[in-house]
């Protein structure tokens, strides 16, 4: 994806602000948790209805807003990249395979659990 909002910066200070050619395993990652947050919110059954779903507040949002692409979305690329960077030591724009996504996305989740149970 071209464009981000907030660009990515490598340890050298140069920022990217595309996803290109190196981001597409964690974009796979993020899209069958989106999945799976809908489905376990919402159900099996839940199809897209923009009057409900598009309400402030509503479960849709709610999960979407986990996937931003914003440093704040605990599962954000940003987030991920991050998480990357701190346990396997990959730089923007470096490739995740399925296995360094799924580390990725594991860091994220405790820390998000971390901080609604008020630990660090």
């Amino acid at each position: 994806r071209r464009g981000l909002k907030v660009p990515l910066r490598l340890v050298s200070g140069k920022e990217i602000d595309s996803d290109s050619g190196w981001g597409c395993m964690l974009r796979v990652t993020q899209m069958m948790l989106a999945q799976c947050f809908i489905m376990l919110t919402l159900g099996r059954d839940w199809r897209f209805d923009a009057e409900r779903d598009l309400a402030l507040g509503s479960a849709y949002l709610q999960a979407v807003a986990c996937f931003l692409d914003s440093p704040s979305a605990p599962l954000s690329l940003h987030s991920l990249v991050a998480a990357g960077q701190r346990l396997l030591g990959k730089e923007p724009s470096a490739w995740f395979g399925p296995t360094s996504a799924a580390q990725a996305v594991g860091h994220c989740l405790r820390a998000v659990a971390a901080g609604a149970s008020g630990s660090d």
